[in-house]
């Protein structure tokens, strides 16, 4: 066949052309595929310089990522005078928190105090285990009031003072001016906590007591139902938000004369132990006092502050609960032996118009807390949770 010789020509051209469009597209495609937005972008950084804070020093900095925390470095030393730590000013007026998160390059201060005329303060933890065995150390001018330091923690202890032997038999006075370098012990006390789904619920004596049904389960009065026994108990959840301490509460105790009884066994007699109410409210915001909410230790009542429950979920149709909160009650008093704490409602007030069937003003209850020296254990009614 007679091929026209303009042809092969015009189709090479063509040829051409369509590669040459070909890359140039690629090419184009290349430089819009946002591959650019994979490349990181420069983290901001900040300097944080550490001024030793007196004439001839030599300042030392750090480079802190935006938002980043400075790492905190060792104790200077300066001859004849005693390091009190890092300061946002030069005048030692506020100390620096290593916590705060840096934002913008910052300035610290070293602060001094002169050792021949200065006193110094060493506080202890004063336990096994400790991250240190120095809490803090201070230093104050002679015949000066030392100055407390924020309070220590420990896991399931309470702190309870400052004390000049490591036995805690001496308070210290803050109060009281020093002349001599002082060494001071932190004093503890352990911290119990009883959870009221463990208090009885079944098996209850219906002879005797009026809060229970003929088969001896505890009776509950909700806001559309009654419940009895186990049923009082409400779990908590993502949906519920309640916080609670072991992921259920004691709730339904909308009726005068309800009560939840917690037997706690002390090994020694008790004066003076700290007692706390991990409590909550629901569908509407109440308030409760001594008298409408009793609390009783061995059968004597105990006094403490109202206590007002607000930020209440009152949509009825919402699982969500208001998240317990813990109110410090009182001081009590324990005997060796067993004790009885009881929480009783003593009111008949529907918490407001429309209240459904509930027919007193009561909290949920989580939970309680005792802080003291003795060994203290509860009588549980662990088969409450299945």
């Amino acid at each position: 066949m007679k091929i026209n010789k303009l042809f092969v020509p015009l189709m090479a051209v063509i040829s051409l052309m369509s590669v040459g469009c070909s890359s140039n597209n690629s090419s184009a495609s290349s430089k819009n595929d946002g591959s650019n937005s994979n490349i990181p972008s420069e983290v901001q950084k900040y300097t944080v310089t550490f001024d030793l804070n007196y004439d001839g020093s030599t300042n030392f900095t750090q480079e802190v990522e935006s938002n980043g925390k400075v790492t905190r470095p060792e104790d200077p030393s300066r001859d004849g005078f005693y390091f009190t730590g890092w300061y946002v000013d030069a005048n030692e007026t506020s100390q620096f928190d290593f916590d705060t998160s840096i934002t913008e390059s910052t300035t610290v201060y070293a602060g001094w105090v002169d050792s021949a005329n200065s006193l110094v303060a060493t506080f202890y933890y004063n336990f096994e285990g400790a991250p240190s065995e120095i809490y803090e150390t201070s230093y104050f001018e002679k015949n000066n009031r030392v100055t407390k330091p924020e309070d220590p923690s420990r896991d399931g202890y309470l702190f309870s003072g400052w004390y000049s032997d490591a036995a805690c038999t001496q308070e210290f006075s803050f109060m009281k001016r020093q002349d001599s370098n002082v060494s001071l012990y932190a004093s503890w006390k352990k911290s119990y906590t009883f959870e009221a789904e463990y208090t009885q619920l079944t098996g209850l004596d219906p002879d005797t007591d009026e809060t229970c049904d003929a088969q001896g389960n505890k009776l509950g009065v909700g806001y559309s139902n009654n419940v009895v026994g186990k049923m009082l108990i409400g779990k908590d959840s993502d949906k519920v938000k309640a916080q609670a301490s072991n992921g259920y509460y004691v709730t339904n105790l909308y009726y005068n004369g309800a009560y939840l009884e917690f037997k706690i066994n002390s090994d020694a007699d008790v004066t003076g132990a700290s007692l706390q109410l991990r409590l909550s409210a629901e569908y509407f915001n109440i308030s409760i006092t001594s008298d409408d909410f009793v609390v009783s230790i061995n059968d004597k009542e105990i006094s403490y502050e109202d206590i007002t429950f607000s930020g209440v979920v009152t949509d009825m149709a919402s699982e969500e609960k208001r998240p317990f909160t813990n109110h410090y009650i009182n001081t009590i008093n324990l005997k060796k032996g067993e004790n009885s704490i009881k929480l009783t409602v003593n009111n008949d007030q529907s918490p407001q118009v429309g209240a459904g069937s509930m027919g007193a003003t009561a909290p949920m209850i989580d939970c309680i807390y005792i802080t003291t020296d003795a060994n203290l254990t509860m009588t549980e009614y662990k088969g409450n949770i299945q």
